[in-house]
């Protein structure tokens, strides 16, 4: 084993919450001995709030760092004291413009578009991702954990949303969200595109997440063929880390 790759929201952390000084802790011992990166649907800026609060790398330790937010359409890392984005794989400035224009007319009609709602529910991740916080981006877990947790709702809205923007992917993501990429672009491609900066080949990989059935946008990895470990959320995740990765 050369890399570890955790999904981030479900499997690092609660969704959109900080991570635990457990989990922090053992990144930190993670990058003694492999490469680890950290692939989420979340946008970039949700990694500094989520990862840096508890996470202090040491500094030898920084370079085997790499942090992958809109599903891995970008890729960041230290370099020297900053870090620099070093791959983004861009939605063009029309197609997101087309993209919130239908999705916003399509949720406000949908059934299920929400009474209450807790902030806006479009969310432009980088350059390469659009995401749709069904519930609005600061409903509370209590509540978003359980309006989709069977993930009927989002699926039957991809199905609709495919239909209407046939040339775009779709993939389910956290507890209430609909990550929206360019078509054939996932989470396999920003592994793929992971490998090729580390070097790293596909047999010396294991990723954690927790969205690995089909049209979760964990199982695009499993799909390509890394060693994937399915989670139910951090307490899982600490308990895989002891058992696979000697930590």
């Amino acid at each position: 084993m050369k890399l570890v790759a955790f999904d981030l929201d479900g499997t690092l952390a609660v969704s959109k919450q900080t991570i635990s000084k457990d989990i922090a802790k053992m990144l930190e011992l993670l990058t003694e001995k492999y490469i680890v990166a950290i692939i989420s649907g979340g946008g970039f800026n949700w990694f500094k709030v989520q990862l840096f609060t508890e996470l202090d790398l040491p500094e030898k330790n920084k370079k085997n760092f790499y942090m992958m937010p809109s599903c891995g359409t970008e890729i960041y890392k230290f370099q020297n004291e900053d870090i620099e984005k070093i791959y983004s794989d861009k939605i063009s400035p029309e197609d997101r413009k087309r993209i919130i224009k239908v999705v916003d007319n399509y949720f406000k009609n949908s059934k299920y578009f929400p009474k209450e709602n807790y902030g806006d529910f479009i969310e432009e991740r980088g350059e390469g991702q659009i995401t749709i916080a069904c519930l609005g981006q600061h409903a509370p877990i209590e509540i978003k954990s359980k309006w989709d947790f069977d993930r009927k709702k989002r699926l039957e809205m991809i199905s609709d949303l495919e239909k209407l923007l046939p040339e775009f992917g779709f993939k389910t993501g956290g507890t209430t969200s609909i990550d929206i990429t360019k078509k054939g672009i996932d989470k396999s491609v920003g592994m793929t595109k992971l490998m090729e900066v580390t070097g790293v080949e596909k047999k010396d990989i294991f990723f954690v997440g927790d969205m690995m059935s089909k049209g979760g946008n964990d199982y695009p990895v499993m799909e390509m063929g890394i060693k994937s470990i399915e989670t139910s959320g951090p307490e899982n995740t600490r308990e895989i880390i002891k058992k696979y990765l000697d930590i």
